[in-house]
């Protein structure tokens, strides 16, 4: 599991959880949510300090429509990418100001403080204190509720710790908000994105590739609609691991080849290499991929990805002339 990664798209969706009063946006609310956008996609690449300005240019916009939700969503999104950074000191007036505004003026949004806690401790690696955390009651809108049952999970599964309970709460959650996105009412279409991702991988990861391959592509048809490449190129990957291992060898590969062109548009590098590894392992032995095995072989910087890359080239073609054909 690519906590590091994960982590990058689960704090991207915490930072649109808060929904906001106005029915009818003002000229302020537009812009407000515009900078939010923007927010979220530099947070994606991982570009800090631009999302801060986004976020802090959005609280601005906010405030000066009385937007309470809205203040709130976006103090709690400056802070996120403040810790993110290490700077605490920073993040904690942002802190301070989101608690103030939620218990003064909206105490139904303690979850999304809830949610702040469980984050920091996941980032620092307290698994254990993220269960007992967890362990008590909270009431929250699906879309903060499905990503506190997703750093449960993932805390599980750092523990190596069976995550059943974990999963069946996730997966509630994402039918909730597929109810919400239906009627038109899904306030925070990242977070079910993600969420919707992280339930295929569960699957996955408990070989039940049917219901994996269906989460997979509920988080893959949000993604394109978000136009979130770095979402979509998590999919596709998932799709087409999921159909190796359900022997749909053909869907495997055509899924790695996009997969590969994604996550190099995306900048990730060592992601492009895995995916690229895993179409050319299933296309041999057809001569052209053994070459480009080699020039693999000889491009990439990750030694276990050597390792393997050597391990396949020296077994013989008849072995994978079988594996193409099972019985």
């Amino acid at each position: 599991m690519k906590y590091l990664l994960i982590l990058l798209v689960i704090l991207a969706a915490a930072c649109s959880s808060v929904p906001e009063n106005l029915k009818k946006p003002t000229e302020s609310v537009r812009s407000a949510r515009d900078q939010m956008q923007k927010g979220i996609r530099a947070s994606l690449q991982e570009n800090h300090e631009q999302a801060i300005q986004h976020f802090q240019t959005a609280y601005g916009y906010y405030t000066q429509v009385d937007e309470i939700k809205g203040k709130i969503r976006s103090c709690l999104a400056v802070a996120r990418q403040y810790l993110l950074v290490k700077k605490g000191d920073l993040a904690e007036p942002w802190v301070n100001n989101a608690k103030n505004l939620i218990t003064l003026y909206q105490p139904e949004l303690q979850s999304s403080l809830l949610l702040l806690q469980v984050e920091q401790l996941f980032i620092s690696g307290q698994s254990d204190s993220v269960i007992k955390l967890t362990d008590l009651k909270f009431e929250a809108s699906p879309e903060i509720s499905g990503q506190i049952w997703a750093y449960r999970l993932l805390s599980r599964d750092r523990l190596r710790q069976e995550f059943e309970d974990e999963l069946e709460e996730l997966e509630s959650a994402v039918d909730d908000m597929t109810d919400l996105k239906d009627d038109n009412e899904l306030e925070d279409p990242y977070a079910y994105s993600y969420c919707s991702y992280l339930t295929g991988w569960a699957y996955y990861a408990n070989t039940d590739f049917k219901k994996a391959l269906l989460f997979y592509n509920q988080a893959y048809q949000t993604d394109r609609e978000l136009e979130n490449l770095r979402g979509l190129a998590d999919d596709v990957f998932g799709i087409a691991q999921t159909n190796e291992r359900l022997k749909a060898i053909p869907e495997a590969i055509a899924g790695y080849y996009r997969a590969t062109e994604m996550y190099r548009q995306a900048d990730r590098s060592a992601e492009a290499e895995d995916a690229e590894f895993r179409l050319l392992r299933l296309k041999l032995p057809e001569n052209d991929a053994r070459a480009k095995l080699q020039e693999l072989l000889k491009s990439t910087s990750s030694e276990l990805l050597k390792i393997e890359i050597k391990s396949l080239l020296e077994k013989p073609d008849s072995l994978f002339r079988q594996n193409r054909n099972p019985d």
